[in-house]
């Protein structure tokens, strides 16, 4: 399959493949969809596991409240699956991120901001 890497840009990703791959690449680009990737910057692994962890206002941590949705969810009933993905999507968006996360965040956007 030859040497691959991920190669993102504002709103798309696409897979890479080295020279030897070039047919397979031709290919792969003209697929009609490709993953939606937002603007922004990435974090790290720890930024990401410190959002799981963090409990806003005193409550369960993002990842605790995963795991209870997914309690007893019958992998083969589609349409429960589609409720609990949409349900769990919409937990990630509403939970606010730890402060001390955010504040690191914001300064690096301002950073990035400021040219």
């Amino acid at each position: 399959m030859g040497n691959r890497r991920l190669a993102a840009g504002e709103g798309s990703c696409r897979w890479e493949r080295s020279r030897k791959d070039w047919g397979a690449e031709k290919i792969f680009h003209h697929r009609p969809a490709s993953p939606r990737v937002p603007g922004g910057f990435a974090t790290t692994a720890q930024a990401f596991r410190d959002f799981l962890s963090y409990g806003a206002n005193g409550g369960l941590p993002l990842a605790q409240r995963i795991a209870d949705r997914l309690v007893g969810l019958n992998i083969d009933d589609v349409r429960s699956l589609a409720v609990a993905g949409a349900a769990l999507r919409q937990c990630i968006v509403d939970t606010p991120f730890p402060p001390d996360l955010a504040a690191v965040m914001a300064h690096f956007y301002q950073k990035l901001s400021a040219g």
